[in-house]
């Protein structure tokens, strides 16, 4: 049976979600390993315990696209045979990412939608809870279908009974 091993690929978050332990735990800056790093740590993981799944528990794994370009990039140039998964938002995702992380290996992607509620995603700011909340549901949802068009699962988060849902 494959075992899936836990990467922290970077820790902390720039948002303050009042219901995340994120930014509590590790701090409001962001730290982030670089995509050398991580991919190195990949193949040692894959030589000496013959891991091929991972998950990528960065509060949101794809915060600097750039550096997530890289880390697929390498993957791919090593040749790596892995299946990943990784936590984002849907604001720091589009389709040329979404792409290059299904050609990387990334088989799951766990999106922090948080709420269905146009208006608590439109006043997220006045309720200090979903600060990063930005993008409308439309997007979310173009989102979801590039997803799923390129076969990677898809895990939604929400969050209910928010300040002002109902």
């Amino acid at each position: 049976k494959d075992i899936r091993f836990s990467i922290s690929a970077s820790r902390g978050c720039p948002h303050d979600c009042c219901y995340c332990p994120y930014s509590a735990i590790q701090g409001k800056v962001v730290r982030y390993r670089s995509a050398e790093s991580v991919v190195k740590e990949i193949i040692y993981l894959q030589k000496r315990f013959h891991i091929k799944q991972f998950l990528m528990r960065d509060p949101i794994f794809t915060l600097d696209k750039r550096r997530v370009e890289r880390i697929c990039s390498l993957i791919q140039e090593k040749g790596l045979k892995i299946s990943f998964t990784v936590e984002t938002r849907p604001e720091h995702l589009d389709r040329d990412l979404v792409n290059q992380l299904k050609q990387a290996g990334c088989n799951l992607i766990n999106l922090g939608v948080e709420s269905g509620n146009p208006q608590i995603l439109v006043n997220a700011d006045r309720f200090k809870s979903l600060a990063k909340a930005k993008e409308t549901l439309e997007y979310t949802l173009e989102i979801r279908k590039e997803i799923k068009k390129h076969k990677i699962s898809l895990t939604a988060f929400f969050v209910v009974g928010l300040p002002g849902d109902n």
